[in-house]
């Protein structure tokens, strides 16, 4: 089968001419179709055009991710142990469309291949944070900064992708990939502590990035206190079990970088 599809895929590649794509499902038809075999949608002359330049082809790039946007949704709208249980329904419709995309990917625009990527990263986070909430070990806070840090992401990459998909401003695009390069890493506590909301983050502990401006970060908690242990605020331990939120708050940058493993990238 995996023979069969390269040799489709290349004759399509080499002979562009009778490469045709439906722009609903992404299915390569022949060019003497009016109606795409796979779904039926209608073949119009766009998605026959000579030219893969020419193909504009985000709606199939659209169609084909819709697992991936379905369970996005999915996680926001609804709780850790229902999206644990309903994630391999997921998995299964997003793994069976993947041929499918990756041949999308070979005939792509730049930008459009570059939003292929994007859409494969909301995934791989979507499923980090499903790995991280169905761990046994972890606090509901954990599971709770996850979800606060990543959903700041995921937003963050739909704005990129959505910019792409308008052709916007290339600088603009490049400062907002520079930036969410910056939110996706977690930076690890290297000092004694870092002081967040006057609540101390002991040395070692995980934390995120959830938004920059002007010379403050906004931080936010992703890990654990040790069991026993306590945070300390002031002069005064408050056990880390009293708290309901994970510890979030503004720091400046300067006292970011002094106190993380930070490695570089903000102004």
């Amino acid at each position: 089968m995996k023979k069969i599809l390269f040799v489709l895929l290349f004759f399509a590649l080499a002979n562009p001419l009778f490469a045709v794509f439906c722009s609903k499902c992404g299915y390569q038809a022949k060019d003497s179709n009016a109606f795409c075999s796979s779904c039926g949608h209608k073949l119009d002359s766009l998605e026959t055009t000579g030219n893969a330049s020419d193909t504009n082809l985000l709606p199939a790039i659209e169609s084909k991710f819709s697992p991936v946007n379905d369970f996005e949704v999915f996680v926001f709208t609804s709780n850790y142990s229902t999206c644990i249980a309903k994630y391999p329904e997921f998995q299964i419709l997003y793994s069976k469309n993947l041929p499918a995309i990756e041949a999308l990917e070979k005939t792509a625009h730049d930008h459009e291949k570059e939003i292929i990527g994007y859409y494969y990263a909301k995934w791989e986070i979507l499923k980090t944070l499903q790995e991280v909430w169905s761990q046994d070990s972890g606090s509901v806070l954990r599971k709770k900064a996850y979800l606060t840090q990543y959903s700041s992401i995921l937003r963050y990459i739909n704005e990129i992708i959505t910019k792409l998909k308008n052709k916007d401003s290339a600088h603009e695009v490049a400062e907002m990939k520079q930036k969410l390069a910056i939110r996706s890493s977690i930076y690890y506590v290297k000092s004694n502590f870092l002081l967040v909301a006057n609540l101390k983050i002991p040395k070692n502990q995980p934390v995120g990035i959830k938004e920059i401006a002007g010379d403050k970060i906004e931080v936010i908690h992703l890990g654990d206190m040790a069991e026993g242990k306590t945070s300390l605020v002031g002069p005064i331990y408050i056990d880390n079990s009293t708290l309901t939120e994970p510890i979030s708050g503004w720091v400046s940058k300067e006292e970011f970088k002094k106190r993380t493993d930070y490695a570089g990238g903000l102004n």
